[in-house]
């Protein structure tokens, strides 16, 4: 949304309105419904490529990740792997109520998501 808003103060020379953000809202919803759109999606406003072809273009974030989770390796991809390993816990607790994890499951979140963190930040 916020570039959606740049584009339209940089076309139309125009302050966005509340209206024309709901519109913004509704094609977000619209165009990325699942974790792997938006990681894609992201990742296409940032550098042009998706969340995958950017780290199988630039190997330091890449190798960081691999050598953070060496499980990685044997995932079908980079996305795949936060998908599974962060989103689907996540959804467990939020969509179903678990909440049975351990603190160990906790870390592992934690230090996925500022993992995420970091490559998002090598891409700006």
């Amino acid at each position: 949304m916020k570039w959606n808003r740049i584009d339209l103060e940089l076309v139309s020379q125009r302050t966005p309105t509340d209206a024309d953000d709901e519109v913004f809202e509704n094609q977000s919803r619209d165009d990325v419904r699942t974790v792997a759109e938006r990681f894609d999606k992201v990742s296409e406003l940032l550098t042009g490529q998706p969340f995958d072809s950017f780290l199988s273009q630039h190997n330091g974030p890449l190798q960081l990740f691999h050598a953070k989770y060496p499980a990685s390796k044997n995932a079908n991809s980079p996305k795949d792997f936060f998908i599974k390993e962060l989103f689907h816990r996540r959804n467990k607790i939020v969509h179903s109520g678990q909440i049975d994890f351990q603190q160990a499951n906790a870390e592992i979140c934690l230090t996925l998501a500022m993992t995420l963190s970091e490559i998002l930040k090598a891409r700006d």
